[in-house]
């Protein structure tokens, strides 16, 4: 059985689960999901089991695609365990995005898509959370008016 464990975030593991359909335990990894293949890209392997952090998010990965039952140790260096959380924080961070895009385009409002966000990612419901999620949305837009006002002055 391969091991990595990396710690995140509760809200990035949450988001992780669901993004990889692994509701409870270690977080089986496979090629046919981009942070599949990111994490195989930063990988080496081991015979040795590594030791695995308190509190840490565990990832079980085959050792090739062709045999996907077939299990085996990898280690992570710190370094590109750095490289990993930075992945799937940027990877959140666009499905923040485009889960906002679609749901404008929709026709929902900033309050419903937020909490579909939350629901759907299986995230705490909680003030906090809400006013983070809110404050993501309020800076793009804020961006994007920056730039439509950019280009009004320009033409």
């Amino acid at each position: 059985m391969n091991i990595v464990s990396i710690k995140l975030s509760a809200i990035h593991e949450n988001f992780l689960r669901k993004e990889l359909k692994a509701p409870k335990g270690p977080i089986k990894l496979k090629r046919n999901h981009v942070i599949g293949r990111f994490i195989y890209a930063t990988i080496e392997t081991t015979h040795e089991k590594p030791e695995i952090e308190e509190g840490a998010s565990v990832f079980l990965l085959p050792d090739s695609h062709q045999y996907e039952e077939e299990w085996f140790y990898f280690i992570v260096t710190t370094e590109r365990k750095k490289w990993i959380t930075d992945f799937i924080q940027a990877f959140f961070d666009i499905q923040v995005e485009l889960f906002f895009v679609k749901g404008y385009r929709q026709g929902y409002r900033q309050k419903d898509i937020i909490y579909a966000f939350i629901q759907y990612y299986n995230l705490d419901n909680t003030l906090p959370m809400y006013e983070m999620i809110a404050k993501r949305d309020y800076r793009k837009r804020k961006n994007i008016k920056k730039i439509i006002a950019e280009n009004i002055i320009k033409s």
